[in-house]
């Protein structure tokens, strides 16, 4: 077998005897000496097209776990990909903000995120809960697996899929601890 490029930049492979390139999408051809056979072409797709995760981060003021009328988005709220399902984020996993309302458009903006170029694979989608706040939705993970710690949405990202709705609720809640002890040396 040679690889002889032409010069149009195509590469020509010359063999003679019998070509066998396996399944899915093969083509079996019988090639005599100094012959040429036209029209066996190949196709490829990518596979790993990569799918985008998007939603909405709430300011959930009755911390009943739901997106309830007149509660609003929340801004600059840190969302990930725990990508290595340790329930922390890590540098290096993907992650993006809420966003703040933009006024030029009827769309109230405040609280959505999304995260785009996302590679196919499973994910937990988590959130860095703000100081002052209680994560209040989704429900805490309850399965026996070793990354079923805490909360956030698994996801199985599938190549060019968009998966929508993966919602974040936050309740304030109020500081009524204090810290208070001696610092000797």
């Amino acid at each position: 077998l040679e690889d002889l490029p032409d010069s149009d930049g195509v590469a020509t492979l010359t063999v003679v005897g019998l070509v066998h390139l396996g399944d899915p999408g093969q083509h079996v051809v019988t090639v005599g000496e100094n012959e040429v056979v036209p029209g066996i072409n190949f196709g490829n797709r990518s596979t790993l097209e990569p799918g985008a995760i998007q939603g909405k981060k709430w300011l959930d003021k009755n911390g009943n776990g739901r997106m309830d009328a007149g509660e609003p988005g929340l801004a600059g709220v840190r969302i990930y990909l725990d990508a290595n399902l340790n329930n922390q984020y890590d540098h290096g996993e993907p992650v993006t903000r809420t966003r703040r309302d933009n006024p030029l458009t009827d769309l109230d903006e405040e609280g959505l995120y999304s995260l785009e170029d996302v590679e196919p694979g499973f994910y937990i989608v988590r959130e860095i809960v703000p100081r002052g706040y209680q994560q209040t939705f989704p429900e805490e993970f309850f399965c026996d697996a070793q990354f079923c710690v805490g909360r956030g949405h698994m996801v199985d990202i599938e190549a060019g899929k968009t998966i929508d709705g993966l919602h974040f609720g936050n309740q304030p809640v109020e500081n009524t601890a204090t810290v208070q002890g001696v610092k000797w040396v």
